[in-house]
């Protein structure tokens, strides 16, 4: 294998794969790259077993050929190389291939596993097909990915529930104590209806590559999931341990509903969490007369306390809500203005915006306090 690469190119190209590689592995082809040379192209893929990316960048090919480099080191060599192009040349050599790169005054040697070595991808067939927007399914997915569960007991709650039902598309995460849904209108043909689960790495891994532009596609098999856009490719086995019906957790109204501007409540939770003690912390919400107070209960850090005006219909209230979960989808919503809609101290908190979206937060109990 012989080629010429342009090295922002070919970074750019290793951001996008080498998220797969694991830190650690039984395999150690698994924490290499595999480099393949044919035509006008170079493609790379990485894999850890349960996910498999591949993407491809332009390349002056001299001649065609593949092998493994370690993933790490390449990455790390490539970032310090000072030409804007760089040759890789990679000879046979018995048991090993050996990778020389030439960028200016500066040359590599790089010993490799040979790419027979490498795991073949899982080959899907019987698929079903679907086709949207990169922008949507990013905003699906940043909307609810941080709901779902990372309890190695609760698998079946690891990853966001992608669905496509009745005309729509959705995603869903859950932990069993909260709940985030997206959920908008998107033609689906009734044969094609259907709900799988997208484990936390190939969400995390997603996220990564997914851009603003362009089409996503997107294959289902009985055990695989495909998602392929212009420039990557990203093989994933989904969950098979059932997702439960969250539609039973999502409350049927509410006796108060608040309108308050996300910016305003997001920076008074971030101030009052200074005062907690990790992510088990909670505040309380009160709320009377189109003024709500965010204080969190005295301990040996101190208290907080901070009233902002909101926009409130239905009697008093007050609730007690852990404050990361409270201020994660605030986070990743771009909305201006959240709702709040409670039935009571005991009942779940609902956040909802102008868009396709809710998150359902269940309320904490009281604790005795510490004393100054």
């Amino acid at each position: 294998m012989k080629l010429t690469v342009n090295k922002q190119s070919f970074i750019t190209a290793m951001e996008k794969v080498f998220p797969v590689v694991p830190a650690r592995a039984t395999l150690p082809i698994l924490q290499n790259v595999l480099l393949k040379a044919e035509g006008e192209s170079l493609s790379l893929t990485t894999s850890d077993i349960q996910s498999t990316v591949q993407t491809t960048l332009p390349a002056s090919v001299a001649r065609s050929g593949a092998t493994t480099i370690p993933a790490r080191r390449l990455f790390n060599i490539l970032k310090e190389l000072p030409s804007s192009e760089i040759e890789l040349d990679t000879e046979d050599k018995g048991d090993l291939d050996i990778t020389v790169i030439r960028a200016g005054a500066s040359i590599v040697k790089l010993f490799g596993i040979k790419q027979s070595e490498f795991p073949a991808p899982a080959k899907v067939t019987g698929v079903q097909k679907f086709v949207v927007s990169q922008s949507l399914f990013k905003t699906i997915l940043d909307s609810v990915h941080y709901a779902a569960s990372v309890d190695e007991n609760r698998k079946n709650l690891q990853g966001v529930l992608l669905g496509f039902r009745s005309g729509k598309i959705f995603g869903v995460a859950t932990d069993g104590r909260r709940l985030a849904l997206w959920e908008e209108e998107f033609h689906v043909d009734r044969q094609q209806e259907g709900e799988w689960t997208i484990p936390n790495d190939a969400v995390r891994e997603l996220l990564a590559l997914l851009g603003e532009e362009g089409d996503l596609r997107i294959l289902i098999s009985d055990t695989n999931l495909v998602f392929e856009g212009p420039d990557f490719k990203l093989i994933s086995q989904m969950l098979m341990e059932k997702f439960p019906n969250f539609r039973q957790a999502i409350p049927a109204g509410s006796d108060v509903r608040v309108s308050v501007a996300r910016d305003e409540l997001l920076g008074a939770l971030r101030r009052a969490s200074i005062l907690l003690s990790g992510h088990e912390g909670s505040v309380s919400l009160s709320l009377s007369d189109n003024c709500l107070e965010i204080s969190t209960p005295e301990n040996e850090a101190g208290e907080y306390r901070e009233k902002i005006a909101v926009k409130h219909s239905g009697p008093s209230i007050s609730i007690l809500l852990n404050a990361e979960w409270l201020m994660d989808p605030l986070r990743n919503l771009s909305s201006d203005e959240v709702f709040l809609e409670l039935s009571g101290s005991y009942s779940p908190c609902v956040i909802k915006t102008d868009k396709p979206f809710l998150y359902v937060l269940m309320p904490m109990r009281p604790t005795t306090t510490a004393t100054r």
